[in-house]
């Protein structure tokens, strides 16, 4: 199983899961003419990063990163960002860090 994650030139990420992601998001991307990047992970994160992100949420399994866009553009790339995001988020699943990580997202959530 993969995790994977589309994301589009407007701020939306799709996240995920399918045992062949490859022919998955070839189909959403037929679907949409705007992906401007596309990546998988081996694992299923599919829930649990939909909770986690589920202050984002848009649509289904869809997330709006439009106003972290704003934020992190003068930063670096969007695309790069958002991967850096989900990264971390996987990585303190995996190493059982996740409070730690919602809390500094709470804390910068506040000072928007």
């Amino acid at each position: 199983m993969e995790t994977y994650f589309i994301l589009d030139k407007f701020g939306f990420l799709k996240i995920g899961r399918s045992v062949d992601s490859e022919i998955r998001i070839g189909q959403i991307q037929t679907a949409n003419p705007h992906i401007i990047l596309t990546w998988k992970i081996k694992g299923n994160y599919e829930k649990t990063l939909h909770k986690l992100f589920n202050y984002y949420k848009y649509n289904g399994e869809w997330y709006s990163f439009q106003s972290e866009y704003k934020l992190s553009k003068s930063i670096m790339r969007f695309d790069k960002w958002i991967i850096h995001e989900i990264m971390l988020t996987v990585d303190a699943i995996n190493n059982n860090r996740i409070n730690d990580l919602l809390e500094i997202r709470l804390t910068r959530n506040i000072q928007k």
